[in-house]
């Protein structure tokens, strides 16, 4: 017998071959599930010493070569074929360049058949956890690609678990024909997301339903499923780009490279990469044109040419370019009426993009139209076209329409592609942002919580997509008074922004949010340093004029004027300086308080600002056409009587100043400049300084309507 090694044995891949050869070649294991070959082969080999398969070839002397420490631990599930299982682990260990040095611990042969009945749900967890923890590496058997039966066995779901708790290297296989059968579906529109979609480790089953029971507490205890499926989503896309680019590196037709390009350009487009879709989808339409192929010839250009259109105006490319690429494709005789509608959705976008949105939602309205057609109600198309519609009646502001759009699209993509499909988070999540812009907040949190869960599973906890997901939960969880929970979720992504900078945009949408909350929970320390912070950060980043710099500012203003803080006298801090000298040189012609809406009327706030005294600081707010139309009571029932109101931040200063004026002549000057700003601004006369008046003009607490 073999001494016990450090790590546990297994088979050399050549054995695999060797039994098949034993169990009368390929064409006698043709159809044969790996369950199959295990009872009608693995069983009778071993009855004579009826130990595993492992220790049954260790304990022969003419088969012991096939036998030393494992380094690959398999994960599979037995449903799969088992010649398609060997082939897929003769591609991946080819391709690694380790066919002739992996030796597999394969639990068909290293368990023991003839007691497995025997065991309880411990002695598999541990001998999974053991076995795996101390190989180190795993690599699990994919198929088919697009829907990986693996996935869905809770045994399995638990071998990635312990990859993730164990940091072990974790890579996937696929046969050759599985391989051929992913590039060919990934021409598809949306296979991918199709996919992606399919994916959740919560979900598994196992064939005793107590081992699953057992399997999910060890997850929940030891890390979460939304670790285990983020390892599985981010695997699957590096094993895929990966595959492609080493294709395309060894030498394609033409034709075949091109795609390949196409593939990554969706594996890109997934991740919301456009610089990268860019340069993907730019090499296959050279490689199209190469072979002089026109986009009247081959579909899959057409869908090149929809992707170079859409990152086109993502990556900074003129309007006329992609509006050419666009129009062009428009104007082919023939196409398919889901191909048409793939690209009129996909110019919308790019429409959208570029604030075009009712050109963007005319279109759209056409493009449904032709979709109910000759597509009907409840096809991809039809849906997508519906989350276009959405998306442009949202950026228009009208939010009744937008609503509407969402809550008929989530519907369809509910019952067709299923609650985690990218293409229904998508929807969630801005049916989540008109909830929350509605004063729907109960609903809003629901839909956000939903939502961040899922892309923090897709794309992990540092991608954009999941922080602008927390960031929105977050600021639900203030605007509910929950700053408890609101500080829970954003303190710990400020910590990693601490040790690893993250993009620019994160870190100053982050840094803002914070300094809203202190200001919400009260604490002034806290909160002036977070708005010193944001506008600093602002000031030396931003180009001059930025909105985001105006809006940090003017929340500045209003946080040092928030009578809250009356105890705290903003003329004497050093910061209202800082306040003072930016509205000396920006906004100077303007009451309009950049990048802020009102609540109530979801257009640009102008003029007065008002805003609940109970609710928390910096949330509902409103212009005064609003609160005299009673508009307030949707989002709040507090009396309006006590509602804050702060004067845009120009004007407040002109007024300050014309009460700090010691001369008659330096009053005249000042009262002309005032008279000036009112009229160009057209201030109501009832809202402005009367001329006499030398009194402190405070943040006003009252309505000048009243």
């Amino acid at each position: 017998m073999v001494t016990s090694p450090s790590r546990p044995l297994g088979v050399s891949l050549r054995y695999f071959h060797h039994l098949i050869e034993a169990c009368g070649g390929r064409k006698k294991l043709n159809g044969l599930t790996t369950a199959q070959v295990c009872f009608d082969y693995i069983v009778p080999l071993t009855k004579s010493t009826e130990l595993s398969l492992v220790d049954h070839l260790a304990s022969d002397a003419s088969m012991r070569h096939f036998v030393s420490e494992a380094n690959w631990y398999v994960s599979h599930a037995w449903q799969y074929l088992f010649l398609e299982t060997v082939d897929s682990l003769d591609t991946f260990f080819t391709d690694q360049g380790l066919a002739d040095d992996a030796v597999l611990w394969f639990c068909v042969f290293n368990n023991n058949q003839h007691l497995a009945h025997s065991y309880p749900f411990e002695y598999w967890s541990s001998t999974f956890k053991t076995q795996l923890a101390a190989i180190g590496n795993v690599v699990m058997i994919m198929h088919p690609w697009n829907d990986p039966v693996v996935l869905r066995r809770s045994w399995c779901v638990f071998e990635v678990y312990v990859a993730v708790t164990m940091k072990a290297r974790f890579e996937m296989a696929m046969a050759p024909g599985q391989l051929g059968l992913l590039v060919h579906d990934m021409l598809r529109p949306a296979a991918l997301e199709d996919m992606l979609g399919t994916i959740k480790s919560e979900a598994s089953e196992t064939t005793v339903p107590s081992d699953r029971d057992g399997i999910f507490e060890l997850i929940r205890a030891e890390t979460s499923f939304t670790a285990v499926d983020r390892l599985i989503f981010s695997t699957i896309s590096d094993w895929m780009e990966r595959t492609l680019t080493a294709q395309i590196a060894s030498g394609l037709l033409p034709l075949d490279e091109a795609y390949r390009y196409l593939c990554l350009a969706t594996i890109h487009g997934t991740r919301s990469s456009s610089a990268d879709v860019f340069i993907a989808a730019s090499r296959a339409r050279t490689l199209f044109a190469s072979l002089d192929i026109q986009v009247t010839d081959n579909i899959h250009l057409v869908r090149v040419m929809t992707y170079l259109g859409r990152s086109s105006h993502q990556v900074g490319e003129p309007e006329t370019t992609w509006r050419t690429i666009f129009n062009d494709l428009l104007a082919i005789d023939g196409l398919d009426a889901m191909t048409l509608c793939h690209v009129r959705n996909a110019y919308a976008h790019a429409l959208n993009g570029v604030k075009y949105f009712v050109e963007a939602r005319a279109l759209s309205l056409e493009t449904y139209a032709m979709a109910l057609t000759d597509l009907g109600a409840v096809h991809k198309s039809t849906i997508a076209t519906m989350s276009t519609l959405g998306l442009s009646s949202y950026k228009l502001f009208d939010y009744d329409q937008a609503i509407d759009w969402f809550r008929k699209c989530l519907e369809a993509q509910l019952s067709l592609l299923g609650s985690d499909h990218p293409s229904t988070v998508y929807t969630r999540d801005y049916l989540a942002m008109i909830c929350f812009k509605r004063g729907q907040l109960v609903e809003a949190k629901t839909l956000f919580e939903e939502t961040s869960d899922v892309q923090e599973r897709m794309y992990g906890p540092l991608h954009n997509s999941t922080m602008v997901a927390s960031f929105n939960l977050g600021l639900t969880y203030r605007f509910l008074g929950d700053y408890a929970a609101a500080e829970a979720l954003w303190l710990p992504i400020w910590d990693r922004f601490q040790k690893s900078p993250p993009a620019p945009g994160q870190y100053i949408h982050l840094l803002f949010l914070l300094a809203q909350l202190y200001w919400s929970k009260g604490d002034y320390d806290l909160g002036k340093q977070y708005m010193l912070d944001t506008l600093a950060w602002c000031l030396t980043h931003l180009p001059p004029g930025d909105a985001d710099t105006s809006q940090g500012a003017s929340a500045f203003y209003r946080f040092l004027l928030d009578p809250t803080f009356a105890a705290h006298n903003p003329a004497s801090d050093e910061a209202w300086a800082k306040i003072v000298a930016f509205f000396a040189k920006n906004e100077l012609e303007t009451e309009v308080w950049l990048d802020e809406t009102c609540f109530g009327c979801s257009q640009p706030m102008q003029g007065l600002w008002f805003e609940c005294s109970t609710c928390p600081a910096f949330a509902y707010h409103f212009c005064a056409n609003c609160l005299r139309q009673g508009k307030s009571t949707t989002f709040c029932d507090h009396a309006t009587c006590s509602f804050k109101c702060y004067v845009p931040p120009r004007r407040y200063l002109l007024e300050q100043a014309l009460v700090a004026s010691v001369t008659d002549q330096a009053t005249a000057t000042l009262w002309r400049d005032y008279q000036t700003y009112c009229t160009a601004n057209k201030v109501p006369g009832d809202e402005q300084a009367a001329f006499a008046s030398y009194e402190p003009i405070a943040t006003r607490t009252w309505h000048p309507m009243l």
